[in-house]
């Protein structure tokens, strides 16, 4: 005996959801459900009656609920208690192994890190040694400059005639004046050979 029409299509219609859910659950690596409640109140205030509860899809957090015989997508966080437990233990039996996109830990810089250079806080006796000897030096590097320019170009020897063919100096530290703000005095030895052109001969 035939099913009446109504019947026929409403058995049609509901293999016809399952199949679409099998597909996607392939498709989407769902979780199959097959869970059956004659009523359900969700968190939002609305209540599900004679539904069946298909598949869980775990990177949405999605639970597809075939209602009235259409398949609708509800969020996981809604449904009550003894509704998510049951989901969980079916769920557990469908471990998740779709690979997961992880990022690669940043490589270790194993370069030696310079040394850290710690300048003394100012006003210190520290920081004024510091400041004195950097005075010193630029003061005797310009005069070395000045007193090597002076033994080349400046100086008059002999007859009138030479050239200057060698120049050295040795300074001693710089000393203040007296009396004079940012004022110093070098002192030291200068060294220079040349070449008489008059009588033909090097002189020192």
């Amino acid at each position: 005996m035939l099913a009446p029409a109504p019947m026929l299509r409403l058995r049609i219609l509901t293999l016809f959801v399952l199949a679409s859910l099998s597909a996607s659950l392939a498709a989407e690596s769902l979780v199959p459900l097959q869970l059956h409640y004659h009523r359900i109140t969700l968190s939002n205030g609305r209540v599900l009656k004679d539904v069946t509860l298909n598949g869980l899809n775990r990177d949405a957090n999605l639970i597809y609920v075939l209602e009235e015989n259409r398949l609708k997508p509800y969020p996981a966080m809604l449904f009550p208690g003894f509704v998510s437990n049951a989901i969980e233990r079916h769920a557990a039996e469908y471990p998740d192994s779709a690979p997961r996109e992880t990022t690669p830990p940043p490589p270790i810089d194993r370069t030696p890190s310079p040394p850290r250079v710690v300048s003394p806080p100012l006003g210190s006796p520290e920081a004024y040694a510091a400041e004195r000897a950097a005075i010193a030096r630029a003061l005797t590097t310009r005069a070395e400059k000045a007193a090597l320019n002076y033994l080349r170009y400046r100086i008059r020897m002999g007859s009138g005639y030479a050239t200057v063919t060698d120049t050295a100096v040795e300074l001693e530290s710089p000393e203040r004046v007296p009396g004079w703000p940012n004022r110093y005095r070098i002192k030291g030895d200068g060294f220079y050979t040349y070449y008489e052109s008059v009588g033909g001969a090097f002189q020192r």
